[in-house]
Parts: structure tokens; C-alpha cells; sequence
């Protein structure tokens, strides 16, 4: 079904249903009081909903994390969607990943001794944490908030990992995150890989770069024009030899092959490797673990490559990376702001198209994204990731004459 549609039906059809639920709530007379809520042994079954983005879930997982040392014992559960399941299902702070349905829904009803839900607009996630705990956790802003106990400000002027987290102060969570959660990966995905490296003859010595050109199916604005990434690419691989790998899902297969396309390094066919939708989201994870520099979007694989440790550069424009930034040290955004952007409002719901396409201002927030500005950051990284690797070879060498 169009986004669009499902979002429609989120804000007009589901959001009157809110007011109902937040009365069926108070009629239960189920809630917790938050007096008890930092008890260690206050919530024994935990719920937190993730609904949306690969990307966005991504950065839920910090908050996962915090919540498995304050309740060790507890049972933590998400509900998710087809889409984004693979970041939580080699999760171990997790007990059980549960597919969205009306049919499972319907069998959680009031199950949870706490619910959270990080979904910061939609209804549904309001809805079905009203339907599953006693009590529930939530962004404050609009009036889906009235079923939520506890409410948390969505603040604009700090980074999503940071919105999340601060949603567990009433438990007398305040934690410092300085990074994301490496995701695991099956050993399913990591003997893929292994055939994949064995494949294109990669050795550990090549310096490689991966670039994700697309974006999610939302806000194609978000994309910068592919024949600058051609061009970046181009210079990466002649100045810097590096070898590219593409990577990016089915929907973007085509992108990537017009970036390719549009390449004129003589170096490019044995420096050059589309792996765009040949990849499970597990693979893709795993794969980026051996990638020492990512170049993305503001879409889902720029926080893969951050969690993953990839040191990451992200290109920025309809939307801000106040809150979306690559999180982690070391890790460059380029952005500039114009008098139309941020045009993504995320705490509404609001993402809208480039109010200018079809004309010569299409997309100039991204087009001021110079390929210069591009090909510095990126050899900014690169030249980190090899300070890096030069101190633990170091390293090893004192180590090993110690030990003789």
C-alpha cells in the first residue's frame, strides 16, 4: 500500500479513536504508580514498539539496551515490522520479536506491566500500547499522548538516540551514549559474506569505501544528484584507490546502476562492486563491519554503518542531523541549511516532496552539497581510519617484543 494512503489512514481514521482509548485506559484502572517505576523489580514484561525505519530502529536499540541493565531480569519484548525486524532478532537484550498484526496485537491485550512506544506521530503504536500495558510510555507532543502515563518531551535540538533514552528517566534512567549498539548478524549471514569476499578477491589490505546512492521511498529529495556521487566515486577511486562497494536495497538497484553508469575511472571495473540488492539486511550488516568508510544519505544504511563502527559520512538537506546525524566520534555530516529546510517535520509525520520539483530549485538544499566538500570529508575519514590502523599495528609490535 502508497505511504501515503497508510499514513492518511493513520492520522484521520485511527487518530479519532484516541479519545476512546485514552477513556477504556482510565477504566481499567491497571496503571502502575510511577512512584514504584524505579523499583528494580517494578516490570517483569517489558513491550516497546517500533513500528517504522530501519534507520530509526537502529537508534531505539541504546534505549534497549539501558532498560536490559536496570531490569535484568525482565522480559523485553518489540513489536515490529516485517521491514525492520532483522535489527532486533540477533538482539540478546530481547526475549522475543513480534511480527505487527491485528491477530498478535489482539493476543497481547494487557500483558505488559510496561509499554513503551517510540513512535513519535502514529496513532497505531498509541493505540496498541493503550490495548497491551498498564502502564505506557510516550512522546508528549499531540493528543494521541492522553493514553501514556508517562510523557516525554520530543525535543528537536538533540539527537533521536538521545529522545529515546531520555523516555527512561521516570525509571531513573539517565544515561551518556557515545555510541550505537553493533548489531550481530546469523551465521547464516556471515557465511554469505565469506562467499561474497571470496568472490570479488577482497583482501585486507584494500581500502574500502562503501556508498549507498538511494534513499527509503519517502522524501526522494533526500538523494544528491547522482551524477556528483558518480563523480565522488570516480575520485575516490583514482586518488585515493579505493574500491567502491555499492550497497542499497532492490528499490535503489537502478540508482546505483546509473551511478556506475556515469563513472569515467578507467580503474572502475576492477574497482567498482554493486552488491545493490544482492544482500540480505543481515548480510549488508555484517558486510559493513569490514568497511572501514560509509557514504550515505539521510536513509536507513547511514546508522547501519554507524552501528557497524564504519566511520561515516552523511549528506544532509531536507531533513536535520541535529536529530539524524551518523551518531557516534568521528563521523562527518555535511549540510546546508536553506530557507525551505528542514521541510521534514519527523514529530508530525510531516514528509512532504521538494516543494520545487520540476524546477531549476529542485532539491537545492542537496545541491549544495559540493563534490569537493564530498571527496575532503571522505579522505578526512579515510586518513582517521588509517591513523587508527597505524596505532594498533603499533601496538601489536610493542606487544610482541614484550613478550619475547
Amino acid at each position: 500500500m502508497d505511504v501515503r494512503i497508510i499514513r492518511l489512514f493513520d492520522r484521520y481514521i485511527l487518530g479519532a479513536l484516541i479519545p476512546p482509548a485514552a477513556l477504556f485506559s482510565w477504566f481499567t484502572k491497571k496503571q502502575k504508580e510511577q512512584k514504584n517505576a524505579s523499583a528494580n523489580d517494578a516490570y517483569q514484561k517489558i513491550l516497546m514498539i517500533k513500528l517504522w525505519a530501519i534507520g530509526d530502529s537502529i537508534l531505539t536499540l541504546p534505549m534497549i539496551r539501558e532498560l536490559k541493565k536496570k531490569y535484568p531480569k525482565a522480559q523485553i519484548d518489540v513489536l515490529c515490522h516485517e521491514r525492520n525486524k532483522d535489527v532486533y532478532t540477533e538482539n540478546k537484550d530481547l526475549a522475543n520479536v513480534l511480527l505487527f498484526s491485528i491477530k498478535q496485537v489482539w493476543k497481547l491485550y494487557q500483558k505488559y506491566d510496561l509499554v513503551i512506544d517510540t513512535e513519535p506521530y502514529f496513532h497505531v503504536s498509541a493505540l496498541i500500547a493503550a490495548w497491551t500495558g498498564t502502564y505506557r510510555a510516550g512522546f508528549a507532543h499531540q493528543f494521541r499522548s492522553m493514553v501514556y502515563n508517562s510523557k516525554t518531551a520530543f525535543r528537536k535540538d538533540q539527537h533521536m538516540v538521545q529522545n529515546y533514552t531520555d523516555m527512561l528517566k521516570f525509571l531513573g534512567i539517565t544515561p551518556s551514549i557515545t555510541k550505537l549498539i553493533k548489531i550481530e548478524s546469523s551465521s547464516e549471514a556471515k557465511a554469505r559474506v565469506k562467499e561474497l569476499v571470496q568472490q570479488y578477491q577482497l583482501k585486507q589490505k584494500d581500502l574500502l569505501i562503501g556508498i549507498s546512492p538511494g534513499v527509503a521511498e519517502s522524501v526522494k529529495s533526500r538523494m544528491w544528484p547522482l551524477q556528483r556521487m558518480a563523480y565522488l566515486a570516480d575520485r575516490l577511486v583514482d586518488e585515493l584507490h579505493a574500491k567502491i562497494i555499492f550497497l542499497d536495497s532492490p528499490s535503489n538497484a537502478a540508482h546505483v546502476d546509473e551511478v556506475i553508469k556515469k563513472m569515467t575511472s578507467m580503474k572502475k571495473d576492477k574497482r567498482v562492486i554493486n552488491l545493490a540488492g544482492k544482500t540480505n539486511l543481515k548480510e549488508t550488516l555484517f558486510l559493513m563491519t569490514g568497511i572501514p568508510v560509509f557514504i550515505s544519505n539521510d536513509t536507513g544504511p547511514v546508522h547501519m554503518a554507524a552501528a557497524q563502527a564504519c566511520k561515516t559520512l552523511g549528506l544532509y538537506g531536507p531533513n536535520i542531523p541535529t536529530l539524524w546525524a551518523p551518531y557516534g566520534k568521528g563521523n562527518i555530516v555535511l549540510y546546508h541549511k536553506v530557507h525551505c529546510s528542514p521541510c521534514i517535520i519527523n514529530d508530525k509525520g510531516k514528509m512532504p516532496e521538494c516543494i520545487y520539483k520540476g524546477t531549476d530549485q529542485y532539491q537545492m538544499c542537496m545541491k549544495r552539497i559540493e563534490i569537493n566538500d564530498a571527496f575532503d570529508a571522505a579522505k578526512e575519514l579515510v586518513e582517521a581510519w588509517r591513523a587508527e590502523q597505524n596505532q594498533q599495528n603499533r601496538r601489536k609490535q610493542v606487544k610482541h617484543v614484550r613478550s619475547r
